[in-house]
C-alpha cells in the first residue's frame, strides 16, 4: 500500500489487522484492511480490496472476502474486532481516511454495514466544522461505563486533503511533508445505547478537548479495579485517558494526584495527566548535570558533540516543561 501513496503526505502508509473467529468454528480467521486510489480515497480496483482469509483448520486459510461482504470501499487504515450486540458474533469497525464503516456480523458469515443505521456515519463520514474530514486511524472496543455493552474509542491522526503536487521538499526535490506540518484531530468516543445504535460523547467526556496526532490505542484494567483505562500514541507523545466512575464523585476526589481536577460534575470526563512543574525543573536539572559530566569526559576534540547533545536535551525539556506549566 506504501507503493499506491503519492508524495502528498506520507512516506509509509500502513494497513490493519484483525485477528478474529468470525464464523464461529473455534479457529482464528485474519482480517487485512487495505487503502485505496489516494486521489479519490477509494477502492476503484480490486487491488485496493481488504482481505478476510477463513482459517480451514489444516494450515491452509481460505479468501473468503467477496462472500463475507467485506471488500470495503474507501482507504481503510485500521481495524478493531468487538461483539458490540453481544449476540455471540464478533462485528468489525474498519477506521479509514475520511470513511469509516461498522460492520455488523450476521451469524452466517457474512457481514452488514451497518455504519448509518448504527449513527456513527454522521460523526465519522461527514466533515467536522472545526477539524474537517476525519482520518480515523484506529479504534478500541471497549466499556467505558461498566454497563455490559461496548463503547468505541476512535482514534484520529491529522487534518488532511488530496492535493497533486508535492508540498515538501528536500535537497531541492519534491518529497512527502512531516506530520508536524498538518493539524492534528482529537479522538472521538461512542456510547453504545444498547439498541444497535451509538452516540458520540467525545465533547461532553472532555475527549474533544484534546487535540493530537494519534497513531495507536491500548486499553486494559491495569488495576483490577473493574474500571478501564486508555493510553493514545501520537506522533510526540502519549496521551492516558483516566476514567472517572463511582469513585470520583464531587467531594470524593483527593486533592493530590494527577487525575484530580478538583471539583466534578455529570457527566464524567476522561482527564489526561500532567506531570507537575516542579518535576519538569527536576528533569532539566539532570539533563544539565549530565551533559555537564559528559563535556568533562571528552577529549576537546570531541567537544562540538556535547553541544548538540546539549541542545537536544534542552528542547526536549523546554517542551516538557511547556506542557506541564
Amino acid at each position: 500500500m506504501a507503493s499506491l501513496l503519492p508524495r502528498t503526505y506520507r512516506r509509509l502508509c500502513w494497513g490493519g489487522v484483525a485477528v478474529f473467529d468470525y464464523n464461529g468454528d473455534g479457529r482464528p480467521d485474519i482480517f487485512f484492511t487495505n487503502g485505496g486510489n489516494v486521489e479519490t480515497l477509494k477502492k476503484d480496483s480490486p487491488k485496493f480490496s481488504n482481505r478476510l482469509f477463513r482459517n480451514d483448520g489444516n494450515g491452509v486459510f481460505t479468501d473468503a472476502t467477496a462472500a463475507a461482504g467485506l471488500t470495503g470501499s474507501g482507504y481503510d487504515i485500521g481495524v478493531a474486532a468487538g461483539d458490540y450486540d453481544n449476540d455471540g458474533h464478533p462485528d468489525l469497525f474498519v477506521a479509514g481516511v475520511h470513511h469509516s464503516t461498522l460492520y455488523h456480523n450476521n451469524g452466517d458469515g457474512t457481514f452488514t454495514d451497518v455504519t448509518v443505521k448504527s449513527g456513527l456515519d454522521a460523526s465519522l463520514n461527514h466533515p467536522d466544522p472545526e477539524f474537517g474530514p476525519w482520518w480515523a486511524i484506529t479504534a478500541a472496543w471497549v466499556d467505558v461505563n461498566n454497563d455490559g455493552l461496548l463503547d468505541l474509542f476512535v482514534v484520529d491522526y491529522l487534518q488532511w486533503n488530496y492535493y497533486p503536487e508535492p508540498r515538501c521538499e528536500f535537497d531541492r526535490i519534491g518529497d512527502y511533508c512531516h506530520p508536524r506540518f498538518f493539524k492534528g484531530q482529537p479522538n472521538q468516543l461512542f456510547l453504545n445505547k444498547g439498541d444497535g445504535t451509538f452516540e458520540n460523547v467525545s465533547r461532553e467526556w472532555g475527549i474533544r478537548d484534546h487535540v493530537g496526532k494519534g497513531m495507536g490505542v491500548g486499553v486494559a484494567d491495569y488495576d483490577l479495579d473493574g474500571r478501564t483505562a486508555g493510553t493514545v500514541c501520537h506522533i510526540d507523545y502519549v496521551t492516558e485517558y483516566a476514567p472517572f466512575f463511582d469513585s470520583f464523585l464531587p467531594g470524593r476526589c483527593e486533592t493530590e494526584g494527577p487525575y484530580c481536577p478538583g471539583e466534578l460534575s455529570e457527566p464524567p470526563r476522561f482527564l489526561v495527566p500532567c506531570y507537575p512543574l516542579y518535576q519538569c525543573r527536576r528533569i532539566l536539572a539532570v539533563a544539565r548535570l549530565a551533559t555537564g559530566l559528559r563535556s568533562s569526559r571528552r577529549p576537546r576534540r570531541w567537544r562540538w558533540l556535547d553541544a548538540r547533545w546539549a541542545v537536544f536535551v534542552l528542547r526536549a525539556a523546554i517542551q516538557l516543561a511547556v506542557r506541564c506549566s
